[in-house]
């Protein structure tokens, strides 16, 4: 059986989409019987990566303690030597912490067990790395600045095969890197089948709404605030629970405090916790400001009969259907968030109707199928090398 590398120092510490996705190769490769290794960086970890280790206990994790910034002084990287690194390490903070992680994960590629396929999801990964093995990149990310990518632009040299999780990201990409369109491949995430297992007849629920994600400016956290106090000046019991950690944590934890009987956050949360609390909802928000690589939160909201209020920035746009399995808002019009929530709680006829094609929409992702295109894809790599 081939043996495969998955090299990424997020995976344990993030629990984002593209975190999710990385999961569902993972678990990919173990079902399929292949000797699957893991390198991502210790410390404290999320619930989603804790549940997902003890689900596969015949992967081989290894954590790693990254370097310290005083160490990158000396980082050298043949494919970068025209490139002022200094000021990609410091302008780029993925490129920071891949840096400081590969300064003990490449010891481990090298004086480790030979390997088949090596695995990454965002180019910065193989930053200081001189892959022993062909290497499949998965772009699950909106990618950097052009004065980033310019900087990073050597390091496609590195990469035999690139996977792009929506139309839009692959656009992006070979525009960004001023590439040439040739084929490119496009796995879009799958629902994982917790999500479509043990369906409920909706029936009333304990909030209004509920937000799903990072929260971060950039997902609209502070925007999704400042709608809910409006749309509560029209209906004063509105509610809604923020599902998540991130920066503006502290701001929602202050909202729930002020407002007890209508807002909660109950933290990071496991897969399993995540869906209780979903079908605990009425209609999923998710307010992005900006674009999405994919978008896979409110899918997973649609398949639990959720319709959703949401903009479509990005890769979102390849399945929102406005007024069809969604309520679309723009961020350069703040009011149409307010309006849309309360639209979506007044009408229960189009409510039901949403959710009708909300689960229909859903269905069209089937973890299976991105699992059996992946692995199809994985094992082309190694019999061509």
């Amino acid at each position: 059986m081939p043996d495969i590398v998955f090299l990424d120092n997020r995976l344990a510490r993030v629990a984002g989409g593209g975190e999710q996705a990385s999961m569902l190769n993972i678990a990919t490769c173990v079902r399929a019987g292949w000797n699957v290794r893991i390198i991502t960086q210790a410390g404290t970890t999320t619930a989603l990566w804790r549940e997902f280790v003890a689900q596969h206990p015949e992967m081989e994790v290894q954590a790693v303690t990254p370097g310290n910034t005083g160490d990158l002084a000396g980082l050298q990287d043949p494919d970068l030597s025209a490139v002022d690194l200094g000021t990609l390490l410091r302008d780029d903070d993925l490129a920071h912490d891949a840096a400081r992680f590969n300064l003990r994960a490449d010891e481990i590629l090298k004086t480790g067990d030979p390997f088949d396929l090596l695995v990454v999801s965002c180019l910065p990964d193989i930053l200081g790395i001189q892959p022993r093995a062909p290497t499949c990149l998965h772009v699950m990310g909106v990618p950097p600045s052009s004065a980033i990518a310019q900087l990073e632009r050597p390091l496609l040299r590195r990469i035999t095969e690139s996977i792009f999780v929506s139309a839009f990201i692959r656009t992006e990409w070979f525009n960004l890197f001023d590439l040439a369109q040739n084929d490119p491949i496009i796995v879009r995430p799958g629902i994982h089948p917790m999500f479509t297992a043990n369906q409920l007849v909706r029936t009333a629920k304990q909030y209004d709404f509920c937000f799903a994600g990072r929260m971060t400016e950039r997902k609209g956290v502070r925007w999704l605030i400042d709608s809910l106090i409006a749309a509560r000046r029209s209906k004063p019991d509105i509610s809604c629970a923020f599902l998540g950690t991130g920066a503006l944590a502290g701001i929602v934890n202050d909202l729930c405090a002020d407002h007890p009987d209508s807002f909660v956050a109950p933290g990071a949360l496991s897969r399993a916790e995540l869906i209780q609390w979903l079908d605990a909802c009425r209609v999923f928000v998710y307010p992005v400001l900006l674009p999405e690589a994919f978008g896979l939160a409110p899918l997973e909201a649609m398949a639990r009969g959720l319709p959703s209020v949401s903009s479509a920035r990005g890769g979102l746009a390849e399945y929102m259907q406005h007024e069809v399995n969604c309520l679309l808002v723009n961020p350069d019009k703040p009011e149409t968030l307010s309006e849309q929530l309360l639209r979506s709680i007044s009408n229960d006829v189009l409510l039901e109707s949403l959710s009708t094609e909300a689960r229909r929409t859903s269905a069209s992702y089937p973890e299976s199928e991105t699992a059996h295109s992946t692995l199809e894809i994985y094992q082309r790599i190694i019999a061509a090398s």
